[in-house]
């Protein structure tokens, strides 16, 4: 019974993908309804065939985009690639992950973060660009910020310790810091974000390099921010002074270090 589970029968369970608004139905083997990690590795040890592909990707891609850790971690842990996504859209599932569903609850939300860093615990490679040009890196810090979900900070410390090149631009000529600095959102869901900021600096992203519209990280981060300095005087009510100082002692800390006198925010303080 357990070969016969795991053989490559195509008639399986039927899923449905839901992308740009259209259903796609997939069928998949019995193996991917082995959901309970014990009766996964049952079936692993038994020889199931865990390279069978549909054209919504292996059983990897299947656990990753169901949210289903225990599953995503004994996969891992009995050899599969982190890279192989199996899937015709050549998407991997580390960046498969990093694209949050409009439909996903809290838990889905916390859950698509502990998966992406188990995911580069195990090999995946975060410099690999989605199919419109954009990487990872400046995903992860979308996301995070749209969907009110920040990664864990060790797992972003591992993102960014792995990445190529943190200052790739995306499609609007911005780099991952240059949209974390420039953050329109409310100043109280936004200031837990700022540590993100520090990690990717001390990582190697430039925060004097400028985007396509001649402005860089710093300069964007006291003018434009809602929260920010720039803007004190028009919404004081909403912030306390402790808030204001932090901006101010983060802006001055890396003017300091990085021996730029002309980042020093002096202009905020006499405005």
């Amino acid at each position: 019974m357990i070969r016969a589970l795991g053989s490559e029968i195509a008639c399986g369970i039927i899923c449905r993908k839901w992308e740009n608004l259209r259903s796609k139905l997939y069928a998949y083997p019995h193996l991917f309804r082995a959901q309970s990690p014990k009766f996964l590795k049952l079936l692993i040890r038994h020889g199931v065939n865990l390279s069978w592909t549909s054209g919504a990707g292996n059983i990897l891609c299947h656990a990753v985009d169901n949210y289903h850790l225990p599953m995503v971690k004994t996969l891992l842990e009995a050899g599969m690639d982190s890279n192989d996504g199996g899937a015709s859209d050549s998407i991997s599932p580390f960046n498969r992950i990093l694209v949050p569903s409009n439909r996903e609850d809290s838990v889905q939300r916390q859950m698509r973060q502990v998966i992406a860093e188990l995911l580069l615990q195990h090999g995946a490679n975060p410099n690999i660009p989605y199919p419109d040009n954009e990487y990872p890196i400046y995903k992860a810090v979308v996301s995070m910020d749209y969907f009110y979900c920040r990664m864990h900070s060790q797992g972003f410390k591992l993102l960014t310790s792995l990445c190529e090149n943190l200052n790739v631009q995306s499609n609007r000529g911005k780099t991952a810091l240059y949209h974390v600095m420039e953050n329109d959102k409310p100043w109280h869901n936004y200031i837990k974000v700022l540590p993100y900021a520090s990690v990717l600096i001390e990582a190697g992203a430039d925060p004097i390099m400028q985007d396509s519209s001649g402005r860089t990280p710093f300069e964007s981060f006291v003018a434009k921010s809602t929260f920010g300095i720039g803007n004190f005087a028009r919404y004081a009510n909403k912030r306390r002074y402790s808030d204001i100082y932090c901006q101010l002692h983060f802006c001055t800390h890396y003017a300091l270090k990085l021996n730029r006198v002309d980042l020093l925010p002096a202009q905020a303080v006499y405005n």
